[in-house]
C-alpha cells in the first residue's frame, strides 16, 4: 500500500533538492554519518579489544569527521559541501590505516572481535567508494554548469558603436568636480 503523505513528502524533497542523485545522494551521506557514529563510538562494545591509543586516536577522528559529514549535508551551502566530503574520505582512509595497524600489532587477530573489525573496514571501504561516487557527481555536475556559464557569456556579444568617431574630439578641462568643455 501506498502512502500519500510520505509520497507527496518525497516529491516536495526532490523538487526542491533538485535532480535525483542530489536527492540520493544526500540520503547517502546522513545514513553513512549515522552509521560512523554509532559504530565507532562502540555503544554495543564491538570492538573493546582496540587497546592502543593511534586506534583510539582513529575512532576519535572518524567521529568527529562523521559529525562534519552530517552537518555538511544538513546545513553546509552547496559551494563548501564537494570540501566536506573530501574531508571525510581523507579521514576514513586515515581510519582504515589505524584499524589494520590494530589488527596487524596484535596478538590475537583471529578472535571474532577481528573479524567484526575486517566487516567494518569492509563497511567503510563501501561507504567510501559511494560517498565517492556522489563527489565526483558533484564535480561533474558543477563544471558543467561552469562550462554552460562560460558557453552563454561567450555567446553575449558587446554592442559595437554605431556612431563615427571624430578624429580630433573637443579638449576637456577639469575644474573642480565639473567637467567643462573649452
Amino acid at each position: 500500500m501506498h502512502c500519500p503523505i510520505g509520497g507527496l513528502l518525497v516529491a516536495q524533497l526532490r523538487s526542491k533538492c533538485g535532480s535525483e542523485m542530489y536527492f540520493m545522494g544526500k540520503k547517502l551521506e546522513l545514513t553513512v554519518a549515522m552509521v560512523n557514529i554509532l559504530l565507532a563510538a562502540d555503544p554495543a562494545q564491538l570492538f573493546p579489544n582496540v587497546r592502543s591509543d593511534l586506534a583510539k586516536g582513529g575512532k576519535a577522528l572518524i567521529i568527529c569527521v562523521s559529525g562534519v559529514l552530517l552537518f555538511g549535508t544538513l546545513m553546509a551551502q552547496k559551494q563548501h559541501r564537494a570540501n566536506i566530503r573530501l574531508i571525510w574520505l581523507s579521514a576514513s582512509v586515515i581510519f582504515i590505516a589505524t584499524l589494520i595497524y590494530e589488527i596487524r600489532e596484535s596478538y590475537w587477530r583471529y578472535s571474532l572481535d577481528f573479524y567484526i573489525l575486517y566487516a567494518y573496514i569492509f563497511l567503510l571501504v563501501v561507504m567510501g567508494a559511494l560517498i565517492y561516487r556522489v563527489y565526483v557527481e558533484e564535480i561533474n555536475t558543477a563544471t558543467l554548469n561552469q562550462a554552460k556559464v562560460v558557453e552563454t557569456d561567450e555567446k553575449k556579444e558587446v554592442p559595437q558603436a554605431t556612431a563615427p568617431e571624430d578624429p580630433n574630439p573637443p579638449p576637456y578641462e577639469v575644474k573642480g568636480l565639473t567637467v567643462q568643455m573649452v
